[in-house]
């Protein structure tokens, strides 16, 4: 079994900003030579997320008003000393999740149809990274 480790660098150019990881991820992939394995993503941030889903811009716009319904701004929160976009955003990663599991089948990615992996920016235009972990034959 092979094990291979990277990280993408993702520099990010609003809140809720969908950036998709496909390509970087396959590029890992090959460059690790697993055929058949997972693929693990890990997000080392507490204001962003990872996500799987699909890459329509119109979903990802849906996703923002869902996210603006489930945790208003106008909140009473405790944890205000970066301000409530930080709070929010907080609130946000946990729920969303900062891990994603993917099989790796025949050298690539293998997800449904309409799937995509995504990093999720929850707070502000920023550079982040997403760890990658590769194990399999």
């Amino acid at each position: 079994m092979k094990i291979f480790f990277e990280k993408i660098e993702i520099e990010s150019s609003k809140r809720f900003d969908f950036i998709k990881l496909d390509s970087q991820v396959e590029k890992i992939i090959k460059e690790s030579g697993v055929k058949e394995g997972t693929v693990f993503l890990f997000c080392p941030h507490t204001t962003a997320a990872l996500v799987c889903n699909e890459a329509d811009s119109t979903i990802h716009r849906d996703f923002e008003k869902v996210f603006n319904k489930l945790i208003p701004e106008d909140l009473a929160f405790e944890h205000i000393m970066e301000g409530v976009a930080n709070a929010r955003a907080h609130q946000l990663a946990m729920i969303l999740g900062n891990t994603i599991l993917a099989p790796i089948k025949k050298g690539k990615l293998s997800l449904g149809t309409w799937q995509s992996l995504f990093f999720v920016e929850l707070l502000e235009p920023r550079k982040r990274k997403v760890k990658v972990l590769i194990f399999g034959d």
